[in-house]
């Protein structure tokens, strides 16, 4: 009788044995049920790479995801659109939707043959995330650009309510607007090789009656340095949008898929220097196309030669015009937030040349973004029919220095703008300063004078003068309000 029990009890040890080799090799089949069609298949996929597969699948893509679009769905929550045409509510097949900040829009959907489109917004979050390590948790409201060929380009706020195609948010494109630019030298000659761009502020592309975020609220957004007018704008979302082309052979520059109702600024640069064309009127109607005749004003050249301290030629440097029309001052101190209409590099020689500059006064100096406006004053100069040529000198200034500090500053978080005028130069040189650094503030370089120096808001001035020739300073006092 014993023997019978151990026997018995082999046997299920074995069987037991034998079903546990067969769960557990990786490398065998795996029978998936499918009690709907009453038989089952055999998958042959290790579980190992299935497991893999899956992670795949909810990986959120950075910035080299396939084509730049975003094609990973997360399964969580989504808004749809449909694509339309506002003539008579067609589909628009294959039309782009993208993030409009220029950091974000390689992630960008496609609408489908009835027109829909939909964004996957947790996902989305998770991915703007990975890119730059900020916490995405509110999208809402969102700027989502969409475009379709031969339409002009509408923007959209990603809003709740849309979770169902059935309920998806109707985004109607009506026809492109176009602008057709032909460009002339002042011989009458066709302008080849001529940069003509049209910007459209991102909120005339909304709906009507569409309420836009702040630029916090909206948090994707973009600064970037202007390439034409160079200087910081605001792109993406209810910022510029830009379309830009270069002329022909025939000096024809057309540009294409514009939208219709929103004022155009047209810009047109040659040979670095950037004019606008006025249009009138602005803005462009449902499937217009405009023609516009542009020939370039009569233009001459400003021929400069940069020198250091000792009037021995320098280089290394930026060199920019800033059209003032009316300044008196021969000196001036250039800004950031100046309007630069050209800007060329100084030569090994210390030579530089602005080419093709319409008649006008203008002043030279360093390009505010890449030298301090105190390291050389600007020159005033003018170019006229009398004297199409004129030639300057540039110098670099004897290297001051102001030390100062606020005096009756009380509060640990206040913060001053200090500006320093000097006598008979226009503008002035600037600087910050806060309890981080004991509220005193250093302006270097500045060229030797008599400056006004005050803080902005309610601070006092003080007039003091300047001589660095021994190299000794003099501390400024500016006296805070109380």
């Amino acid at each position: 009788m014993l023997r019978a029990i151990l026997a018995f009890g082999l046997a299920i040890i074995a069987c037991c044995a034998w079903f546990l080799f067969r769960g557990g090799n990786g490398n065998s089949a795996i029978s998936v049920p499918e009690e709907d069609r009453g038989f089952t298949r055999s998958v042959d996929t290790p579980i190992s790479e299935m497991a893999r597969a899956a992670e795949d699948r909810n990986a959120v893509p950075g910035p080299g995801a396939e084509n730049g679009a975003l094609v990973i769905d997360s399964g969580g929550l989504r808004t749809w659109l449909r694509i339309q045409r506002g003539s008579d509510g067609g589909a628009v097949k294959g039309a782009r939707l993208a993030l409009c900040a220029p950091s974000y829009s390689h992630l960008s959907w496609t609408s489908d043959d009835d027109g829909f489109g939909s964004i996957d917004v947790q996902h989305l979050a998770a991915a703007l995330s990975s890119i730059d390590g900020r916490d995405f948790g509110e999208l809402w409201r969102l700027s989502i650009k969409i475009e379709g060929e031969g339409f002009g380009p509408r923007i959209v706020r990603l809003e709740p309510g849309h979770e169902t195609r059935d309920t998806a948010l109707p985004v109607s494109l009506e026809a492109e607007a176009v602008i057709r630019c032909m460009a002339k030298s002042p011989s009458g000659e066709p302008l080849v090789g001529a940069t003509v761009r049209a910007s459209v502020s991102g909120s005339a592309m909304e709906p009507s009656g569409t309420t836009g975020t702040t630029v916090q609220l909206e948090r994707v957004i973009s600064f970037e340095l202007d390439p034409l007018l160079k200087r910081m704008r605001h792109v993406g979302g209810s910022g510029a949008q830009d379309w830009s082309v270069t002329t022909n052979e025939t000096g024809l520059g057309e540009i294409r898929g514009l939208p219709a109702g929103a004022e155009v600024q047209l810009l047109i640069a040659v040979n670095g220097f950037v004019q606008e064309i006025e249009l009138n009127p602005p803005a462009l109607e449902v499937g217009e196309t405009r023609r516009v005749d542009w020939t370039c004003p009569p233009t001459g050249a400003i021929r400069g030669v940069l020198t250091d301290t000792e009037g021995q030629p320098s280089s290394r440097f930026t060199v920019c015009l800033v059209r003032r029309d009316g300044a008196s001052e021969e000196s001036s101190f250039l800004l950031d937030q100046d309007a630069i209409v050209a800007e060329v590099a100084v030569k090994s020689d210390g030579s530089f040349l602005f080419p093709a500059v319409p008649l006008g006064s203008y002043y030279c100096g360093f390009l505010p973004s890449r030298h301090p406006p105190g390291l050389a004053l600007a020159r005033r100069v003018s170019v006229s029919a009398t004297d199409p040529h004129p030639m300057l000198q540039l110098q670099l200034s004897t290297r001051g220095f102001l030390d100062g500090i606020i005096a009756g500053a009380t509060q640990r978080d206040e913060s001053f703008a200090i500006e320093a005028y000097l006598e008979g130069v226009d503008g002035y040189v600037t600087t910050r300063c806060d309890a981080a650094d004991g509220y005193t503030f250093r302006m270097q370089p500045t060229p030797i004078g008599t400056y006004m120096v005050r803080g902005r808001g309610n601070m006092g001035s003080a007039l003091e003068s300047v001589s660095c020739s021994t190299g000794s300073h003099v501390v400024l006092s500016v006296v805070a309000s109380k």
